[in-house]
């Protein structure tokens, strides 16, 4: 009697912000954009490995979000707000599932079908691309194997978009904070409420500055952000960095991102602001 015995951990890698420096099959671009007068959009999933890659693509409808201490994370179970603003329903994939060769690349095709009375507005969904390493032919039915083997699974989250008619953006700033020697680390940390405004998410690029007494700029920050609805923005700075003093942050959002073209970004009115600080 033919017997094949196997056991395997399955060890799944979610990488949320689609980091393709560490991943061995890449996906690119990072966000896809439709609308009303295009249904139709691609990315392209690439084999850098030496191993075939078994990959499957899916929808999940999700958004980033924030804790009272800055802390972020994505929120993947929210009714209300998927069943108002989820494209993933109507979303499909060509093709879905597929084997890429080491070494190569595969397109991978989408079209939307939304609704016949969607109100106008942004949309959107994750896309989840999933790649396993596909596991070697023994050439042997006969043979009884045991044993236990890691099977990595990664899944990397990117971004569809689907547009329909007018959409408009903005951020406002509320309130700031500023806690001194922070946290494990005695890191200093500026707390930022930051209220998203108009019918599509913010895409954006926030901006810091911290000068001394002299006007002198002593740090400057920059990072991408992406503010779906209201949220707290956590900017820490080494507990070494700054002398004992009154210092001003000045901050600056935009809508305009190194790794995502104009075109996809819903231009919109940013802000600057400033606050006076004082380390102990």
């Amino acid at each position: 009697m033919k017997t094949f015995i196997k056991s395997i951990f399955l060890l799944t890698a979610l990488i949320l912000w689609a980091d393709t420096a560490i991943s061995q099959v890449t996906v690119a671009p990072v966000i896809v954009s439709m609308d009303d007068q295009n249904r139709f959009g691609s990315y392209i999933v690439q084999n850098r490995t030496d191993t075939p890659q078994e990959v499957t693509v899916d929808f999940v409808f999700g958004y980033p979000a924030s804790d009272s201490t800055g802390q972020g994370y994505m929120i993947y179970d929210d009714p209300e707000t998927e069943a108002r603003l989820s494209a993933a329903p109507w979303l499909r994939a060509f093709p879905r599932a597929f084997t890429i060769a080491p070494g190569q690349q595969q397109t991978v095709r989408l079209t939307t079908r939304p609704p016949v009375n969607l109100p106008e507005g942004m949309y959107w969904s994750r896309i989840v691309t999933t790649s396993t390493a596909r596991e070697p032919e023994t050439g042997n039915d006969n043979v009884i194997t045991v044993g236990a083997r890691i099977i990595f699974r990664f899944e990397q989250i990117t971004t569809v978009f689907f547009r329909k008619g007018q959409v408009h953006t903005g951020i406002v700033a509320g309130s700031h904070e500023w806690f001194p020697h922070s946290g494990l680390t005695g890191d200093h940390t500026i707390l930022l409420s930051l209220q998203q405004t108009g019918n599509a998410p913010f895409l954006g690029t926030l901006k810091m500055n911290i000068r001394d007494h002299n006007n002198r700029i002593v740090h400057s920050t920059s990072e991408p952000v992406a503010i779906y609805f209201n949220m707290l923005k956590k900017v820490e700075l080494p507990a070494g960095l700054l002398q004992p003093g009154t210092y001003t942050a000045e901050i600056s959002l935009a809508t305009t991102r190194n790794d995502v073209p104009p075109s996809r970004i819903v231009q919109g009115t940013g802000i600057t602001d400033h606050f006076a600080f004082t380390v102990q």
